[in-house]
């Protein structure tokens, strides 16, 4: 069984996926929570790093991206779910005090 081999790319064709890549790379850099020293400590490595590395490499970063952007989300989604709790537990105290109060004002006229 033989393995299928990726048909090679033309020399515009590997200009544009190394610009796509560079892209790519850039944004996953500039935008996770790395440390200045860990942002350069990459960028000065990527010399010496084959293709397939740095392919690997934006995989893993975009991998920290997705779930570092996932435990924001979590987040903010605990956020509006307490800010939803609070405002249903003070419509439900209105209520319960409109109750009463109407309960009051029923049984004083009774007396």
């Amino acid at each position: 069984m033989t393995k299928n081999k990726q048909p090679e790319l033309t020399e515009k064709e590997k200009s544009i996926l190394s610009e796509f890549l560079g892209k790519k790379l850039a944004f996953f850099v500039n935008e996770l929570s790395l440390s200045d020293p860990a942002k350069e400590l990459l960028l000065r490595s990527l010399p010496n790093l084959s293709d397939q590395e740095i392919e690997k490499l934006i995989l893993v970063l975009e991998e920290k991206y997705l779930s570092e952007s996932d435990e924001l989300r979590d987040l903010e989604f605990e956020n509006d779910l307490y800010d939803l709790l609070i405002k249903h537990n003070k419509v439900e105290e209105k209520i319960d005090q409109d109750t009463i109060s109407e309960m009051d004002k029923i049984f004083n006229k009774e007396k």
